[in-house]
């Protein structure tokens, strides 16, 4: 297989592993490398950083995350009435490159592409987007994604993470996730043992994910992002791919793995409850192509880092930093219009002043949502906006629960089995141990919680008034009756409960979208200035999907800059 594909699975084991940790450049237990202590202390560093360091228990009683009363909704939703009011051509500075977006897309691309200096323009308060989190009592933990899959040695993302160090903080997870059912952890799943009278489907299906993982028996990995030049290179396993995203995941399971035997509860519920925790949809919404990509990888090694997703964020951050000039780097900077005009790209954004300014670039990186950039990209083809208009996003909550006792089960993800819930019926679906990745000794523990709203309405319901006192108490009433207990803790051992809103951060991965054409329409650069990198552009929401087009479309900007 060519080195040019993105693989979510390897056959090779990393080396250099010592007692579950990658251990290649020393770094400090959560704190960053410690030949950038310079940058740790800076403000710039702990105000901007992914992660924060600087947390204050029961500050707070509403949710964290996205705050809809910022200016994004008013400014984007009458933008030509604002524009009418500024000259647009008023160019306040120029730039090679210009990031529109600070999540793990635009970090990793700002570092690719750092001798550039681009300029990154975020609209949060924070980078890294959806990879953030927060430090309490020497524990960090995410308050979004928490990790990511083994990669070959041999691949471009597993040569980046090690060049950045992303290795030697993480811890390996080469076990199974547990499952929680009325109180009780299980281990080994997949042996059957929680519905031994089904114990043949369980081996099945096991056993095809594990053939699909490591390719053998005639299977073949759906590799996705499919690191090719708008699919052309690679026609076989473009085919393969559409061959698959045909089906939903459920049809293809029942319909051609289990030869019309439909999935018994405690799998359905299982399978529903990872597609709800990682992509907030449902087995028969998903296509089988994401499907299978996303949970025949659970078959082989995760890797863990305290604060989750968030420390592979604050390193990209970090080395990037060494030089681009913090300057370079703006968060509460709105993006209102990007136009390509004749050799050049405007970008005009709202600074953390409110004034508008334009910067002049060469080259434009769109590392921000599709519904974003239908928004802000001025003159789409009509081909582009059609395909824009298919794409839908989905909603969810991470409650961190702050917990002063320390925990005695070695445990990191644990998914709620046992209910058969509808998707607006939905609670809190896993559990990760925030702990697990922290190489302190603490006394206390943080559990991570993940409830999804896999359904349409799902994100209205989340802007509704009173929205916090509604969802935090269902959270507590899970977290009391259900989750606690088997933990054995008590609800006087909680020392704090910090709910993090996301209100669209996840794609739709809905079955057709890689068939149709639509993937490769949003991919397309536009008018060869404008470039998207963004999980979006396969809609699956991975670390892996922003790393893979980051290091794929930014040998093309260097080209394009290079002219």
């Amino acid at each position: 297989m060519s080195n040019q594909i993105i693989s979510r699975r390897s056959f090779i084991k990393w080396i250099g592993i010592t007692g579950g940790y990658v251990t290649l450049t020393p770094y400090s237990s959560w704190g960053g490398p410690k030949n950038s202590e310079k940058l740790s202390s800076d403000n710039f560093f702990k105000k901007n950083g992914p992660i924060d360091y600087q947390i204050s228990i029961n500050e707070k009683k509403s949710f964290y995350g996205d705050m809809p009363q910022l200016k994004a909704h008013p400014l984007l939703w009458e933008k030509e009435s604002v524009l009418s009011k500024y000259k647009k051509n008023t160019v306040y500075e120029n730039a090679d490159l210009v990031i529109i977006g600070g999540g793990m897309s635009g970090l990793v691309s700002a570092y690719l592409l750092r001798g550039h200096k681009p300029i990154i323009l975020e609209q949060g308060p924070r980078f890294g987007g959806n990879s953030q989190g927060e430090v309490w009592n020497d524990i960090a933990y995410s308050v979004g994604a928490a990790y990511f899959m083994e990669q070959s040695p041999s691949s471009e993302i597993f040569k980046i993470f090690k060049e950045v160090g992303v290795h030697s903080v993480c811890r390996e997870r080469d076990t199974e996730d547990q499952k929680l059912l009325n109180g009780v952890f299980y281990k080994d799943f997949w042996s059957g043992e929680t519905d031994k009278a089904h114990k043949k489907q369980f081996i099945k299906l096991s056993e095809f994910f594990k053939q699909i993982h490591e390719e053998t028996n005639g299977r073949v990995y759906p590799e996705i992002p499919l690191a090719v030049k708008l699919f052309s290179d690679d026609p076989k396993r473009t085919e393969y791919l559409k061959s698959l995203d045909k089906y939903n995941f459920k049809d293809y399971l029942e319909k051609v793995v289990l030869d019309g035997e439909k999935l018994i509860p405690h799998i359905e519920q299982s399978l529903e409850r990872y597609m709800w925790s990682a992509f907030s949809c449902s087995t028969n919404e998903i296509s089988a192509a994401i499907g299978l990509n996303a949970y025949a990888a659970e078959f082989g090694k995760a890797y863990v880092a305290p604060a989750g997703n968030a420390k592979v964020a604050e390193m990209f951050f970090t080395k990037s930093l060494e030089e681009i000039p913090q300057k370079n780097y703006r968060t509460e900077s709105l993006v209102v219009d990007v136009r390509v005009e004749k050799d050049r790209t405007w970008v005009t954004y709202s600074d953390s002043a409110g004034k508008l300014k334009t910067i002049k670039a060469k080259a434009v990186i769109m590392a921000c949502p599709k519904f974003v950039v239908k928004r802000i990209l001025h003159d789409i083809e009509p081909e582009r906006m059609l395909a824009l208009n298919k794409l839908s996003y989905r909603s969810y909550l991470v409650a961190n629960v702050l917990i002063n006792k320390k925990i005695t089960q070695d445990i990191y993800d644990v998914y709620l089995i046992g209910k058969d819930l509808k998707p607006e019926e939905s609670q809190v679906s896993d559990i990760i141990v925030a702990n697990y990745a922290n190489k302190n000794k603490s006394d206390s523990t943080v559990l991570t919680l993940y409830r999804s709203f896999p359904y349409e309405s799902g994100r209205r319901l989340l802007y509704e008034e009173n929205s916090f006192n509604k969802y935090k108490k269902e959270i507590e009433a899970q977290l009391h009756e259900e989750i606690l207990p088997a933990f054995n803790l008590k609800k006087e051992n909680i020392q704090d409960l910090r709910i993090t809103r996301w209100g669209h951060p996840l794609p739709l991965p809905v079955a057709g979208l890689i068939a149709d054409g639509t993937i490769e329409k949003i991919r397309k650069p536009f008018k060869e200035k404008v470039f998207f990198i963004e999980q979006d552009n396969w809609m699956m929401a991975a670390l892996e999907s922003s790393v893979g087009e980051a290091i794929f479309w930014s040998k093309q900007v260097k080209m394009l800059l290079k002219k």
